[in-house]
């Protein structure tokens, strides 16, 4: 110490710790924004790639579906073409025969009426016979349930049988259907049960 109080210590003496480095810069703000922006955009274009892929997956999978049901429907349009013409020509052959005959039936009448009425029966049992190729049936009758569909009642009739109710009785005229659907309805009288009354007679 000196006489005027002070530290007699050579301020030049005084260790100064320095670790040799430098005091860092301070951080620049606008830096780590751009740096998370980049960060974030490369994340979105990552995620964009992977959209676009599944959507060029989603689209090529829709157009080739599409193609699929285009190439259905042409293959449906020619096989009901084929079927068509095939019916058309079925059709045809049916009546082919019946209507030759026909016509030689009306060329031999002029001459023998004999022979014309038996060609003109055969032609009829020809006619017949096609139109059950191409599926003509009979609508059932006596016996058979009434079906407004198939059946035309002319009349209703009271019967003493429970099972006859609503059964056909009398057939006026015969019925014809293809599947199922009726060409000619058959005429046709319908039982309803009466207790005690009597059976119609046909």
């Amino acid at each position: 110490m000196t006489p005027n109080g002070t530290d007699d210590t050579d301020l030049d003496d005084v260790i100064v710790e320095d670790d040799g480095a430098a005091a860092a810069p301070p951080a620049d703000p606008l830096a780590e924004v751009v740096a998370d922006l980049e960060q974030r955009l490369a994340q979105a274009q990552e995620k964009l790639a992977d959209t676009e892929g599944r959507l060029r997956k989603v689209s090529k999978a829709f157009m080739d579906q599409k193609a699929e049901m285009s190439a259905f429907r042409e293959r449906t349009a020619s096989l009901e073409s084929s079927k068509l013409a095939r019916r058309e020509f079925e059709v045809v052959q049916v009546f082919f025969d019946p209507v030759q005959n026909l016509q030689r039936s009306i060329e031999t009448g002029l001459t023998d009426p004999d022979a014309f009425l038996a060609g003109i029966s055969m032609i009829h049992q020809q006619f017949a016979e096609g139109l059950r190729k191409l599926g003509l049936d009979a609508v059932p009758g006596v016996g058979a349930t009434f079906d407004p569909n198939l059946h035309e009642a002319l009349a209703v009739a009271p019967v003493g049988d429970a099972a006859s109710d609503g059964k056909v009785l009398v057939v006026h005229e015969d019925g014809f259907m293809v599947n199922g659907r009726a060409v000619q309805p058959a005429k046709v009288v319908v039982g309803r049960y009466t207790p005690g009354a009597e059976e119609p007679s046909a």
